[in-house]
């Protein structure tokens, strides 16, 4: 019997996690995350043809995305003044108890964070994408 080819939905699965990540670290918020994400998968199900890499394809998809929601007018409208920090996600791992272990990784994500603002939205798909973060 010949090999069975996995559906889109399952692909884009697959890159789920990673394409979340890559949109919260650029906008910051969860629910524009979820909501690129979306987007995201409408646009992978819209593709046609045979797609040779499908990872490179989704994070091109939604960095592009991304991109245009920061440059976009409703985004300078609804920008604030101070510093730009996403969201924080929070992990819980019980058999992590080590404070002074919890202490330097919030303070190297802090110092992440704030690199990340003075990068363009450009730039930042670039680091993402690059690091297939």
């Amino acid at each position: 019997m010949g090999e069975e080819t996995p559906s889109a939905a399952n692909v884009f699965d697959d890159y789920r996690r990673l394409l979340f990540s890559i949109v919260h670290r650029m906008l910051g918020s969860q629910a524009d995350a979820e909501d690129m994400v979306q987007e995201t998968f409408v646009r992978w199900q819209a593709s046609s043809g045979p797609v040779r890499d499908p990872r490179s394809f989704l994070v091109t998809i939604v960095s592009r995305l991304c991109i245009n929601h920061l440059q976009s007018a409703r985004a300078r409208r609804e920008q604030y003044f101070g510093e730009w920090l996403p969201e924080p996600l929070i992990s819980w791992n019980a058999n992590d108890h080590r404070s002074m272990e919890a202490r330097i990784d919030g303070s190297l994500s802090m110092a992440f964070l704030m690199l990340l603002q003075r990068l363009s939205p450009t730039e930042r798909a670039i680091f993402f994408a690059a690091r297939g973060l």
